[in-house]
């Protein structure tokens, strides 16, 4: 069942579409993050191209995401927020579910 959702997915039909309904500057965060980490492409995918696919997926322009990263690391304090907020909603739904 999952493989013919994947193939649907692929394939341009979804029942649902999703919309991205955090801050645009959580999914800058977020893109970051996933770059940092190197777990899209082994790494090799350049920052410009995860920012253009996650704008297509969720149907939003992040518009001068460079900026917003340089107002993130110009934090003093929570640099990550939204990482940690992430955190945070994962251990509390687990510890819930124990």
């Amino acid at each position: 069942e999952r493989r013919e959702q994947r193939k649907r997915v692929k394939n341009g039909f979804m029942g649902k579409v999703l919309r991205w309904t955090g801050t645009k500057r959580s999914l800058v965060e977020l893109i970051y993050a996933l770059d940092a980490c190197g777990c899209l492409n082994k790494g090799t995918v350049d920052i410009k191209e995860i920012v253009a696919y996650f704008e297509y997926v969720f149907d939003i322009d992040l518009g001068d995401f460079y900026h917003t990263y340089m107002e993130l690391k110009a934090k003093t304090k929570d640099r990550t927020g939204f990482l940690s907020t992430l955190k945070d909603r994962l251990l509390m739904r687990m510890r819930e579910q124990d």
